[in-house]
């Protein structure tokens, strides 16, 4: 007995929405009267067109090299700035000279020096061996 009563209730909203739904009269929001919607249109130019952009970023390099000098010793200068390209066989840093001249002027004092032992040394061997010839010293002194 309820649903027979809701459903009188309810046959009257029900023919007015269906009624509503047909009543639209052509041209309104869902019908084509009048011909084809308006549209905008515009000439084809033709003109240059631009095949880059810019962007303002901050990139960083896939790979990174650490650079170090194979000498120990003090850097007068640096002939890189950080992110240049640089080849191989360019010269990164100027270094200091005065330390190695030094090390180089030592050696040579050495090198010097053993050559004059050495002519001293065969100098005696000379003498050494005149004195055995003549018996005046024993041949232990050539040893």
């Amino acid at each position: 007995m309820i649903n027979k009563s809701l459903a009188l209730n309810l046959s009257p909203l029900l023919a007015a929405v269906l009624l509503a739904a047909c009543g639209q009269q052509p041209g309104g929001p869902g019908g084509h009267a009048g011909g084809p919607p308006p549209v905008s249109v515009a000439p084809a130019t033709q003109r240059e067109v631009q095949e880059f952009d810019e962007f303002t970023a901050r990139l960083e390099a896939p790979d990174t090299v650490d650079v170090r000098a194979r000498v120990a010793g003090t850097v007068e200068a640096v002939r890189f700035k950080e992110g240049q390209l640089v080849r191989k066989g360019e010269p990164l840093f100027s270094i200091d000279a005065r330390a190695f001249k030094a090390d180089v002027a030592r050696a040579e004092a050495q090198v010097a020096a053993a050559k004059t032992q050495a002519e001293l040394a065969r100098a005696d061997l000379a003498r050494a061996e005149k004195l055995v010839s003549v018996n005046a010293v024993s041949p232990q002194e050539i040893d």
